[in-house]
């Protein structure tokens, strides 16, 4: 005997799959207002026994969509609704609906008459319901409360990624028994982007002796992976600079893919899009080959397996961005641009990417990657929207869990994605490079000759010689080297800065160097002196910077850093890398390579100690 319990209103015809209620319609009681009216009866379940309303109730308050503020009411049952995305739909048609789109439900029956327990239980799912709702609350807070560990995360990012890459190469887990050759050359490129010479070194040493005699890298399964040797090319070529040694397996490899491409000429036609994206970086590696060692066949090569893999729009999201990051590569900013407005509009309020336009998994190499290609074409909200999304889920020890649920739990917690750190590393100086190439215009060509760091400059100028090599590095449109050029003209003067179009604005004396902090490309000792003028507060690892600034200074030398004292940090807000520093951090740093070191402060204005913003810590370079 089958007994009435509720009507529920569906807005499109979709039925509530309860496993111990049959769910029928009613075509006497539809109403084109709120659609088809169904009814859910109770009755035998399929294991036998009496499905009451009250266990109805139970699965209608752990699987409704609803929020707290809805819930069934008739008489006595008042049962609030829980949020859950587990709630199980048969489709009807091609969409699915979950209970109830448009309003409340109905439910026309006396329940309480025909099943007086129910009262006596509707307190206890208000109490389950409030335990859950409160922990679900705890678990956002403390996620979102989360102290912001602003400069501190890049800090973590690198020195967990360089505990991974302890040894010959990177490996992508702690459990793995050798290192990944892919991982490994894509880590290269951002050692020498962060001024870790000696891990690039190692990598790129490392991966020239697994190379093949063909010149190929091997893949997980010890064969030729032309994506493996094309990452190869690119961390080569990268390293040259610094490791010459390095230029003959790049050649070898280079060579390699032109001979793989042109072997593969005409496989589109008979295997369609899927090996250009199994190809996915074979372009740009020939490009940049040929760009550097000048050879046409190799640029020839570029350009077809480019236009093979141009139009390739579908797959997931992480495909798109390879896309993007090849465009960008070949000059092609019109299709990168194009693909990453693409993921831009999937990405989610919480800055969160999933892996495919349709929803799913989150995970954190792709968040990071669009990040830094969002950074590098110029969509800085969605980058920012994405690096804050990464800092409040980056792990104390400095990682990123490998993927993220979409409610927000980590899955496998332990499970992390080196491909997170080094693109979130990308991202992070990526970001400093675009803040400072769209707002070079706004920096000062004019500084007051009155002003304490130029005065602290000029006196420490002084005590070089008259014919001295000084670097300022940090330069941007050179306003101390203007005014120094007039006062030591016999000085031969180096800015060095992040942005090329801030170098434009040089004096014609000066000479242009255009370079990070931690990475500047000139031999070491040859400075006489080398300055950094208000900015080592932006630099991503303000102690590595110091190393390549002394590195830059003859034994003897003077260095000279001018910064602003934390202790001075007002409460406005900063850009999000932005660090002052204490006096004893820039001593300490400074003691590592110098000697006779002394910080004291420096006013805005000379004369005005009420004003001492500033630091000023010099030290002689020692042998």
């Amino acid at each position: 005997m089958r007994t009435r319990a509720g009507l529920l209103a569906c807005p499109e015809r979709s039925v509530l799959a309860c496993p111990e209620h049959s769910v029928a319609p009613c075509p006497a009681r539809e109403d084109p207002s709120v659609g088809a009216v169904w009814v859910v009866e109770s009755g035998q379940t399929e294991q036998g026994g009496d499905a009451s309303p009250t266990r109805f109730a139970d699965f209608v308050h752990r699987h409704s969509p609803w929020g707290a503020d809805r819930s069934i009411t008739s008489n006595r049952l008042d049962l609030p609704l829980a949020n859950s995305a587990r709630l199980p739909i048969i489709r009807a048609g091609r969409r699915a609906c979950p209970l109830v789109h448009g309003g409340p439900p109905v439910c026309d029956a006396n329940i309480a008459d025909q099943h007086p327990e129910v009262g006596s239980t509707s307190a206890l799912w208000r109490r389950r319901f409030s335990h859950r709702l409160a922990s679900a609350v705890r678990r956002r807070a403390r996620r979102w409360l989360r102290p912001h560990r602003g400069p501190a995360a890049v800090e973590a990012a690198w020195q967990w990624l360089s505990r991974r890459g302890v040894g010959e190469g990177v490996r992508p887990s702690d459990a793995a028994a050798s290192p990944c050759p892919a991982l490994t050359a894509g880590c290269i490129e951002t050692a020498l982007a962060y001024g870790d010479r000696q891990a690039a070194q190692r990598w790129s040493q490392w991966l020239a002796a697994i190379q093949r005699p063909d010149g190929a890298i091997p893949g997980p399964l010890a064969a030729a992976s032309p994506p493996c040797t094309a990452l190869a090319v690119r961390a080569w070529i990268a390293a040259t600079e610094e490791m010459p040694a390095m230029e003959p397996p790049a050649r070898r490899a280079a060579a390699y893919l032109c001979r793989w491409v042109t072997e593969r000429a005409g496989y589109r036609s008979r295997l369609g899009k899927q090996p250009a994206v199994w190809a996915r970086g074979v372009a740009p590696a020939l490009w940049l080959a040929g760009q550097r060692w000048d050879r046409a066949d190799w640029l020839r090569a570029a350009r077809q397996m480019a236009t093979l893999a141009a139009d390739h729009w579908s797959g997931p999201i992480s495909e798109l961005l390879r896309s993007a990051e090849e465009n960008l590569t070949l000059g092609r900013v019109g299709l990168a641009r194009s693909a990453l407005d693409l993921v831009a509009r999937a990405q989610r309020p919480s800055g969160a990417v999933a892996e495919s336009t349709r929803g799913g998994a989150i995970r954190s190499a792709v968040v990071a990657q669009a990040a830094a290609l969002w950074f590098r074409s110029g969509l800085l909200a969605a980058a920012r929207r994405a690096m804050d999304f990464l800092q409040r889920r980056q792990d104390p020890d400095g990682g990123f869990a490998a993927a993220w649920s979409t409610l927000g739990w980590a899955k496998r917690p332990s499970e992390q994605d080196p491909w997170a750190a080094k693109h979130y590393l990308d991202a992070a100086r990526y970001q400093v490079e675009a803040c400072f190439r769209d707002a070079w215009q706004a920096l000062p060509d004019q500084i007051d000759p009155h002003d304490g760091r130029f005065q602290a400059i000029v006196r420490w100028m002084a005590k070089l010689a008259p014919r001295c090599r000084v670097a300022d590095v940090g330069c941007g449109t050179g306003r101390f080297l203007r005014h120094l050029a007039d006062l030591f003209p016999q000085a031969e003067l180096t800015g060095v800065d992040i942005s090329s179009a801030a170098l434009q604005r040089l004096p014609p004396s000066v000479t242009a160097c255009r370079a990070s902090m931690l990475r500047v490309p000139l031999p070491d000792a040859t400075f006489d002196g080398a300055l950094a003028v208000e900015s080592l507060e932006h630099s991503l690892l303000p102690e590595r910077a110091v190393a390549e600034l002394c590195r830059l200074v003859k034994p003897g030398g003077a260095v000279l850093i001018i910064d602003k004292d934390r202790r001075k940090q007002p409460l406005s807000e900063c850009q999000p890398w932005e660090r002052w520093f204490l006096p004893a951090e820039l001593a300490r740093w400074l003691q590592l390579y110098c000697g006779q070191v002394a910080v004291h402060p420096v006013s805005h204005s000379e004369g005005q100690p009420g004003s001492d913003l500033f630091l000023a810590a010099w030290g002689l370079r020692l042998a």
